[in-house]
């Protein structure tokens, strides 16, 4: 089975809500500064592609949205868990 798609929001270091073009070109020059120095191809691959997924601001506030979704479903989740737990 493949691994879950990484969230590039998390290996950029971006808040998905505060991510704008500029925001994604600061964090992303930060982040490959920081893999090139250490020399690990694989890492930089995950920061170029988490870069490309969310250089452009459609694919980026689509990305957002699901997320968000994502995180609204993990929460309602929980709070189902914790009230058939609780009887």
């Amino acid at each position: 089975m493949d691994p879950a798609p990484e969230n590039p929001f998390e290996v950029l270091g971006l808040d998905p809500d505060a991510a704008d073009d500029a925001g994604v070109r600061r964090a992303y020059a930060r982040k490959i500064r920081e893999v090139r120095a250490g020399g690990n191809p694989q890492e930089i691959e995950r920061v170029q592609k988490a870069f490309e997924a969310l250089r452009d601001s459609e694919p980026r506030e689509r990305l957002r949205k699901f997320l968000a979704g994502q995180e609204t479903a993990r929460r309602m989740l929980e709070e189902a868990q914790q009230v058939l737990a609780s009887g």
